[in-house]
């Protein structure tokens, strides 16, 4: 049921393009108000919630593990007048006809696909990347019927589509090339890049390929050769801030590519109550921003840290150049509350925004908008209408018409709070995106640098948490961090064991596809081989004893991670000294991480070849 409000931490922000008028409201004739003197659109909005000590309403769990909000999983067909929605919580598609505002056909897919990115070929067939299979499907949007899946990769991101093929990312670091022809399941060709690819967009005259957590920008030509690398621009030249996960790049509307971003502050971090939002940089330890990237390579990015967490989709209109961004950490619930931050307009282009931030509120719309409480997880536009993706309950928002999406409801708090924002303006998700980790070392004083932890792969029961193993329990670790150092609402039993259990479920990072190599055989002998110790401490399903060890050094005790999806962790140990598995044993060996000073060579390779296969 679509309620006649503004939801929970739904943020939608458009920039206008060159020719738009800056006092156009992005949905409906709704009229503006400030936020407040003196507050900029590089400023947050001051939080409400900050003395709210606890979450209302009953604690609801799952038996679907939900997914992860990734965005991208709406598509606008070339007709303007279809869009396919991908629910990746219920493995199913939709085919919606926007101008009736129905649904037109429901595509259901095995269970576990999670349906992602998509794209329509010439032919007006829709690829999708199934990301929980590692699958591409085929679909034909008008008969709502399956034409096809094949296997690509393990872990496929990014698709696009040009002259009878389409392309796919892989996490892994392949571009994989297959014919739009479903019945051909062999490539036409496969790339092999940078690991972590995330999305891809067809060129003039090549290709268009973004990594996820560094932030970069490959440029290729039509041979698949790199002609040049764009590192999107971090908020200042003075190194107090740098770009990170690129959650979505798109195609620019005149050329180019846009991409929806992270910001991470690059100086000391103070882990005490409410350290993570006392940087005194503008948009706190993690901001968003936009930034296009033209054909030659030149990146302009906005100019100020928008207030918008987990950025994670990012569409400009083909008609009035306008940026709709969706954010979608979920907004703490205040009773008395006027309004929340829902829809917010920077009046002005994209990279000079200076004037206030505009709130539109449905109270005082006079065609007030049907919006849905739930998360906002993607968007789109069909000519300059608007199209908003919510999740639970699942719908979209076609301009001002509501239309409700199949599907029981799949409530959970434990994702509720991964996506919670907190009063320092982060969620769980910002630093540990998707579940994964956001690959930065941060510089904790008292603590010095440690390495983002990825929570995927089983949590509960590998207790003491953190490097340092400081964390004694799951109740420990929220209110340590989340509560304290994040600024958010006191979490009771119940809730903890909700977000536990949420975080519990979510599998690792499935290992590439690899043939059982002799290097690979040589590398598992030599790590269970006692002489050389690696299986002393990493052993078990998840390969860790979880105990805390002394690894030498200036390091002292730090907890023995788990190796399972090692492949996708690079920079690698506590203080991200390895920027390769090799380097871990090389430049980076403390002397007490097993004996494997005796290795050379072969013998090194083969080690961390196995290791990749975890």
């Amino acid at each position: 049921m679509l309620n006649r409000v503004w939801g929970m931490g739904i943020v939608a922000l458009t920039v206008m393009g060159c020719d738009q008028d800056p006092g156009r409201p992005i949905i409906g004739p709704t009229p503006a108000i400030d936020v407040g003197p003196g507050t900029s659109s590089g400023e947050r909005i001051p939080d409400s919630f900050a003395q709210q000590s606890s979450l209302p309403g009953d604690v609801a769990r799952s038996e679907r593990a939900l997914r992860p909000v990734s965005g991208g999983t709406l598509l606008v067909l070339r007709d303007q007048k279809r869009a396919v929605v991908a629910d990746p919580d219920r493995d199913q598609l939709f085919v919606v006809d926007l101008e009736g505002a129905s649904v037109t056909r429901t595509i259901s897919l095995e269970a576990g696909a999670e349906p992602g990115r998509a794209v329509e070929d010439a032919e007006g067939v829709v690829h999708v990347a199934l990301r929980g299979t590692g699958k591409l499907v085929s679909v034909d949007p008008t008969e709502g019927e399956v034409l096809g899946t094949r296997a690509v990769c393990a872990y496929p991101r990014g698709v696009a589509s040009a002259e009878r093929v389409v392309h796919v990312a892989c996490a892994e670091g392949t571009l994989v090339t297959l014919s739009t022809d479903a019945a051909e399941t062999k490539p036409v060709r496969t790339l092999t890049l940078d690991r972590d690819l995330r999305d891809v967009v067809v060129a003039s005259d090549g290709l268009w390929v973004s990594l996820f957590r560094t932030a970069q920008v490959l440029r290729l030509d039509t041979t698949g050769k790199v002609l040049r690398r764009t590192l999107l621009p971090s908020l200042f030249g003075n190194g107090e801030s740098v770009s990170s996960v690129a959650w979505r790049m798109v195609p620019g509307a005149t050329g180019g590519v846009i991409v929806v971003h992270q910001r991470a502050f690059a100086g000391e971090v103070v882990p005490s109550p409410g350290g993570y939002g006392a940087t005194g940089a503008p948009g706190g330890m993690v901001s968003t921003a936009i930034t296009t990237v033209n054909e030659s390579g030149e990146a302009q990015g906005t100019s100020v840290a928008l207030a918008a967490p987990l950025p994670v989709d990012v569409a400009q209109s083909p008609v009035s150049g306008r940026f709709l961004l969706a954010a979608a950490a979920v907004e703490h619930p205040t009773e008395g509350s006027r309004f929340g931050r829902n829809l917010l307009l920077a009046s002005s282009r994209l990279g000079f925004s200076t004037r206030p931030v505009e709130m539109f509120v449905d109270s005082e719309a006079t065609t007030p908008v049907e919006i849905p409480r739930g998360q906002l997880v993607a968007v789109a536009f069909a000519g300059d209408t608007p199209i908003l993706q919510y999740r639970e309950p699942s719908s979209l928002v076609v301009g001002t018409r509501g239309i409700s999406l199949p599907g029981e409801p799949v409530e959970d708090t434990g994702s509720v709070l991964f996506h919670l924002e907190t009063s320092s303006g982060l969620a769980c998700a910002s630093c540990h995106p998707e579940g994964h980790e956001d690959g930065r070392t941060w510089h904790f004083s008292g603590f010095g640098p440690r390495r983002t932890q990825s929570l995927r792969g089983g949590l509960l029961g590998t207790e003491p948490f953190h490097w340092d193993g400081l964390e004694t329990d799951f109740g420990a670790l929220t209110g340590d961090v989340m509560q304290g150092r994040m600024g958010g609402p006191e979490l009771s039993e119940e809730q903890n064991m909700a977000l536990a259990g949420y975080l519990d479920v979510l599998p690792g990072m499935p290992a590439p596809a690899a043939h059982s190599t002799p290097s690979v055989e040589r590398g598992k002998e030599l790590f269970n081989d006692a002489t050389v110790g690696c299986a002393t401490c990493h052993t078990g399903s998840r390969f860790s004893n979880d105990q805390t060890v002394d690894v030498g050094g200036v390091d002292g005790q730090l907890q023995v991670p788990g190796l399972v999806g090692l492949w996708a962790r690079a920079p690698y140990l506590h203080d991200g000294c390895a920027k390769t598995l090799l380097d871990r044993f090389t430049t980076c060996d403390t002397g007490k991480h097993g004996v494997v000073s005796q290795l050379k060579g072969d013998d090194l390779r083969a080690l961390t070849d196995y290791l990749e296969t975890l």
